[in-house]
């Protein structure tokens, strides 16, 4: 039984790792708290942003947030575009082995552009994160 939750336990601390685009550039985001964006969305519509907070996903959701128990309504849209490829050191894909179903729960750091009319799945979120270049542990 110690076995199996240390087992637990270890998995859940695992790092998450960095996955970027081949365009990513480091300094074209500017860092912004969610409740900034939850405040005022029309302030950073379109622009190159970087967030911090807690990821969820799978079936219907990805999304970030400041609290793990906060309400859909709280929650920034993750706009992941399957067909761009995030990558980490060694050429891994994000997208692959069910990786972002590992990250969920996580704290995490993720780089994009925001945008106020996306809405989301079922259009609910306050916005989205799109254009995706970077995913990785929160530092």
């Amino acid at each position: 039984m110690k076995f199996l939750i240390l087992i637990v336990f270890l998995n859940g601390c695992a790092s998450i790792g960095t996955y970027k685009t081949t365009s990513y550039e480091e300094d074209d985001y500017t860092k912004v708290s969610i409740d900034k964006i939850l405040e005022n969305p029309n302030l950073y519509h379109e622009k190159k942003i970087e967030l911090n907070g807690y990821f969820f996903y799978g079936l219907e959701e990805a999304a970030i947030t400041n609290d793990k128990s906060s309400s859909v309504k709280q929650r920034i849209w993750i706009d992941f575009d399957y067909k761009k490829n995030l990558l980490d050191n060694n050429n891994n894909e994000l997208f692959a082995k069910n990786k972002l179903l590992d990250c969920s729960n996580k704290k995490i750091k993720i780089k994009g552009v925001f945008s106020k009319e996306n809405k989301g799945h079922l259009g609910i979120y306050i916005g989205a994160l799109t254009n995706i270049t970077y995913f990785g542990d929160e530092k």
